[in-house]
């Protein structure tokens, strides 16, 4: 038990917790002579200790009883009191049910799913040995625990694995961000390992490649530790030390994989100070050799961020905003449009070094490219005539997004090298009014309006096709911040969460952080700013969740403004020098 920080506490419904409580559950044998009630509350108890492999709850069962428990966690609101529902005390054989109001599940592979609230019910039938020892005989796969539990053990973590990117041409696979829930206290470097070795979940596996080849593991039961400098040895075996042996580019995906995921684990435990994870070695084998390392140098998953962000002002002309050296707004010499293209009413910045921008004028039926670093004009792009574009968003690949709002139709195009493409949206229901595409260009949060309300959809990028004759479809689309009913404003903050601007039919205009797994309701994240009166747009910087959100308002007071906020005075601070134009909009790249 531990001899300092807050007390323990018992683990049933009334619990409260948090993902960083340091209560302690002990999880004890069972005795002899419990009765099935007694045992299954010990039981019960079994499953929320930091027991790595459940070994104390699985002494409860009978020798032979076959149980999973890795197959899926129940979440549920609290854990009820056991009843008796078939069978006797005096037969030698009973059947005790919990039950609780489901809340959400993790699968096989540690992703989350948000539950419907309706009750669920877990059944684990005992019986009575020659010995006169209660035991369970049968129960179903899986475990269940109640929320504060949950939020008390799980951290939210996230694997990485390379775009696939089938019918684009593409020098470099940037890696994707998988969301899943890992127990945060038994070695969260070994489990987060082992959970990128299992592979994507059943929703991202099919817009990203699996490069750790089946039967591949990480050698022994010693748990992988951050050495002293920072560096995590990880020894492979199976089919994947065969391939780092013999494949040198795979091994630095792999590793570039690895780095990506340790490095963003929390590695807090309760004997522990945490230690930054800031390489990966692979090795071929138990006592095999180096094979390459992974590390900020070589990984994809965190392209160059920067800290210039852009707006428009009164005249329409782009202007740069350089966070680090005091505001100083700048015009963007390669990104001014002659006076006869007509206003400019919007605009996107590819992140990362290439620099591109994307200008589109204020009826929609314009579309201009230019270059940040060059000083020649834009030049226009073919837009066919019926085509109305809204709403740009660039991926690092070098693809742009937008919505066509021509002839009311509300659908989605993709700019892909030359070829404006119309993009597939399965399962939608309603007109798309805005897109933010996620940086890797797998994954993308588009504003849906239908019957009078607008929702936050998020779905994945499939592309097919040919690099001469690409194809692209976002299909199986999530919905998130249910609660809201007007969505004026998205933007992804990081690699798993989108900051929300919208408003619910009972509530004022706010900012809220969604999980795009929809877990927010289960474990609310970071608070967000108080939205300030008139606001109308927010921008948040995805490379680098620690860069100040931006934000534009307008008000009959003082016009349009533009803000960023200052977390130090928990407050919005004008950028005086940016003026005040009439739809400025400012916006990091993106």
């Amino acid at each position: 038990m531990p001899d300092s920080g807050a007390p323990p506490r018992p683990t049933g419904g009334e619990q409260t917790g948090g993902q960083n409580s340091q209560v302690v559950v002990v999880a004890v044998p069972p005795s002899p002579d419990a009765s099935p009630d007694q045992l299954l509350s010990g039981f019960l108890d079994g499953l929320v200790a930091d027991e790595a492999d459940y070994h104390t709850a699985k002494e409860y069962l009978d020798p032979g009883t076959a149980w999973s428990p890795q197959d899926q966690v129940a979440i549920v609101d609290s854990v009820s009191q056991p009843t008796l529902v078939a069978g006797s005390v005096a037969g030698g054989r009973v059947t005790l049910q919990v039950e609780g109001r489901e809340l959400g599940t993790l699968d096989a592979k540690n992703a989350y799913a948000p539950g419907n609230g309706q009750p669920i019910s877990r059944k684990f039938e005992f019986v009575r040995g020659k010995d006169k020892r209660w035991r369970i005989d049968s129960l179903q796969p899986g475990v269940i625990i109640n929320q504060s539990d949950f939020q008390r053990i799980y951290e939210s973590v996230d694997l990485y694995y390379p775009a696939a990117r089938q019918g684009v041409d593409a020098v470099t696979y940037p890696l994707v961000p998988e969301p899943v829930y890992l127990r945060g206290r038994i070695d969260p470097l070994t489990s987060a390992a082992n959970a990128l070795l299992t592979g994507p979940s059943d929703w991202l596996q099919h817009v990203v490649q699996q490069d750790f080849p089946a039967g591949s593991s990480i050698d022994g039961p010693q748990s992988l530790a951050s050495g002293d400098q920072g560096n995590v040895d990880i020894h492979l075996q199976g089919p994947a030390a065969d391939v780092i042996r013999t494949n040198h580019p795979d091994c630095v995906l792999m590793a570039s994989q690895f780095f990506a995921t340790l490095s963003q684990v929390p590695t807090q435990q309760l004997d522990q100070a945490p230690q930054p994870v800031k390489s990966v070695t692979l090795y071929d084998g138990k006592d095999g050799s180096a094979r390459c390392q992974g590390s900020s140098r070589n990984s994809s998953a965190f392209p160059p961020a920067g800290d210039t962000s852009y707006y428009l002002d009164a005249g329409g002309h782009l202007k740069s905003l350089d966070m680090g050296s005091g505001n100083a707004a700048r015009a963007v010499a390669g990104a001014q449009l002659p006076t006869a293209a007509g206003v400019v009413s919007g605009f996107a910045v590819s992140p990362g070094v290439s620099g591109d921008v994307a200008l589109l004028t204020q009826d929609g039926r314009r579309l201009y490219l230019g270059n940040l670093n060059s000083a020649t004009e834009p030049t226009r792009q073919a837009v066919p005539g019926n085509v109305q574009l809204g709403s740009p968003s660039w991926d690092s690949t070098g693809t742009l997004w937008m919505v066509d709002k021509g002839s009311g139709a509300g659908s989605v195009k993709a700019l892909v090298g030359q070829m404006l493409l119309p993009v597939a949206v399965e399962g939608l229901h309603g007109q798309v009014t805005g897109v933010r595409v996620a940086t890797d260009g797998a994954r993308i949060a588009l504003t849906v309006s239908s019957d009078g309300r607008s929702s936050v959809q998020i779905g994945r990028v499939h592309y097919t096709g040919t690099p001469q004759q690409p194809q692209l479809t976002i299909e199986a689309l999530q919905s998130i911040a249910p609660s809201l009913s007007t969505i004026n404003a998205v933007s992804w903050v990081d690699g798993d969460s989108v900051i929300v601007l919208g408003r619910s039919e009972l509530s004022a205009e706010g900012l809220t952080v969604q999980q795009i797994d929809g877990s927010s309701a289960l474990i609310p994240g970071p608070q967000p700013p108080s939205a300030t009166d008139g606001i109308q747009s927010i921008s948040a910087l995805q490379q680098d969740p620690t860069a100040p959100l931006l934000a534009y308002a307008n008000t009959p007071a003082d016009g349009g403004k533009i803000m960023r906020w200052q977390p130090s005075s928990n407050t919005w601070v004008l950028l005086p020098q940016t003026g005040a134009g009439t739809t400025p909009m400012p916006s990091y790249p993106g």
